[in-house]
């Protein structure tokens, strides 16, 4: 799949590899641009547990986590494995 711009540009392409969600996004000459943001299962994790402990508050998590977001809603995000994509943006939901 091809998303085009206003510009009429392709600017991501999304190959169906079996489950795992893959995005590439790339400039208006057509080179690969990296993600801006690289987000695990890890990170989900830690965040949780720093907001339990008490080690950040809730709105540096929000603050995290709506950054998170805004990255995958611009499509400048990595899922860290790419198979957990739903449960690493999941965790993200909740934590805004």
């Amino acid at each position: 799949m091809e998303t085009l711009d206003h510009q009429g540009r392709v600017r991501i392409v999304r190959p169906e590899m079996g489950s795992a969600k893959v995005r590439y996004m790339f400039d208006e000459s057509g080179n690969l641009v990296r993600s801006s943001m690289r987000v695990s299962v890890a990170d989900v994790s830690q965040a949780f547990e720093d907001l339990l402990d008490g080690r950040r508050t809730r709105e540096q998590i929000a603050e995290w986590a709506s950054s998170a977001r805004r990255s995958g809603d611009a499509g400048k995000l990595e899922y860290v494995p790419a198979a957990d994509e739903e449960r690493i943006w999941s965790g993200i939901l909740y934590l805004m």
